[in-house]
């Protein structure tokens, strides 16, 4: 027989499973169609760098996790500002598919956090290529935003 909390976390663990895989049918076409199918209305130009910018993102993030599990903590800011870049171009780029609203608002704090993003990988970029990739994505969404707003 199984406890309440085995019960709770396999519950939580199926409802988890099952947004993801939502989440994933519901952007997959997106992705197969190289992230310009857009019925939206918004900008391809910004759709396609705030992607790139997120996978970008989260490579780097790997990366530090990587890292880490070597012992080494200098990259320890770069990860926070890699992993909150990942999100905020999400965000970007999910708020730019729909032609939200919003846009502008979400487009400004996504520039906040890409500039300290793209400051900290700027710390690596020398060192590790997926620093530099990220710190080169991060320097064209930056652009693609300012024209955008």
């Amino acid at each position: 027989m199984k406890d309440s909390s085995t019960t709770s976390i396999e519950r939580r663990n199926l409802i988890l499973g099952a947004g993801a895989l939502l989440g994933t049918a519901a952007v997959g076409p997106v992705f197969a169609s190289g992230g310009s199918h857009n019925h939206g209305g918004g900008d391809n130009a910004l759709l396609n760098s705030a992607l790139d910018c997120m996978k970008t993102s989260q490579q780097c993030f790997a990366h530090c996790l990587t890292e880490f599990k070597q012992g080494k903590t200098d990259m320890a800011d770069c990860a926070q500002a890699v992993h909150e870049s990942a999100i905020i171009c999400e965000a970007l780029w999910g708020m730019t598919s729909v032609g939200s609203k919003h846009l502008k608002k979400v487009a400004a704090a996504c520039l906040d956090v890409c500039k300290t993003c793209e400051k900290e990988c700027d710390k690596f970029a020398k060192k590790h290529a997926v620093c530099k990739d990220c710190r080169d994505s991060c320097t064209d969404l930056i652009k693609q935003i300012k024209k955008a707003i």
